[in-house]
């Protein structure tokens, strides 16, 4: 999940923009759209450099899925 560690926080806002655009493009609710940012801003500051090299849409879906369970329209 998250980073354990703080390597570096260059990109970690780019890697949040990238992750809540994914989710924006695919039509996904506000809610998840940010979810998305977070686990991908959470990722980029766990490695040296402006992204994490492992990050990919099925790992993303993946993370979503185990972090946050099925979406629930509240």
């Amino acid at each position: 999940m998250p980073a354990a560690t703080v390597v570096d926080s260059n990109g970690a806002g780019d890697n949040f923009l990238a992750g809540f655009l994914y989710g924006f493009l695919r039509q996904e609710p506000a809610q998840k759209c940010l979810q998305y940012g977070a686990l991908c801003g959470s990722w980029c500051v766990g490695v040296q450099g402006l992204v994490d090299p492992q990050l990919s849409n099925h790992r993303l879906e993946e993370a979503w899925q185990e972090r946050f369970g099925p979406y629930e329209v509240r």
